[in-house]
């Protein structure tokens, strides 16, 4: 045996290697995720954790290919929900349950998909909680915030001088979904 075949051995077989697999690769997509228009390090990364259990749990399970297409359906209503659909969550929410279903079918289907994918899910939330909870309290946020401060030196305005652009006319220069960048009157 090769090492990649122990690997996906060990990965199929051990259910808490697939957790921390599992966790790993869903927050390290979240972050890439808060970083908008952009695909980076952090994205490849999860993908990568993701798809080594997807891959070493197929190697094993002659039901996983379900699983597969199960989680291209759910990540296809995601993306119809986020980007032809927004706010309306019914391709949401089908697109999250197939997500999960194609996650459990994908680690075979038995109980041990059961326990790892509830496990990987809670601590993954758990997590999410924790990184929102304490990030904005800690001085590294905090010096990240000073640095991404909107200056007037750098052209941007006091709060209160909005109210004189409502009613003027402008042109987008971003996608604002909600936020982005306009040009209104110079500004």
């Amino acid at each position: 045996m090769n090492f990649w075949e122990s690997a996906a051995q060990l990965v199929a077989t051990n259910p808490w290697v697939t957790i921390l697999l599992l966790v790993a690769g869903s927050l390290l997509l979240f972050h890439d995720l808060l970083t908008p228009l952009t695909w980076g390090v952090t994205g490849t990364l999860g993908v990568l954790c993701l798809g080594s259990v997807i891959a070493s749990h197929l190697s094993t399970h002659t039901t996983g290919w379900i699983g597969v297409v199960l989680l291209l359906v759910g990540l296809t209503l995601l993306l119809i929900e986020t980007h032809l659909l927004p706010g309306h969550g019914v391709a949401a929410v089908f697109g999250l349950m197939l997500l999960f279903a194609g996650i459990f079918w994908s680690l075979g289907g038995t109980a041990n998909a059961a326990f790892a994918l509830s496990v990987s899910t809670v601590l993954t939330v758990v997590s999410m909680v924790a990184f929102f909870t304490y990030l904005p309290k800690s001085p590294v946020w905090k010096k990240l915030g000073q640095e991404m401060s909107q200056r007037a030196e750098l052209g941007y305005v006091a709060a209160d001088s909005r109210m004189f652009l409502l009613g003027k006319q402008g042109v987008t220069e971003s996608v604002l979904r909600p936020a982005g960048i306009a040009q209104i009157e110079g500004m």
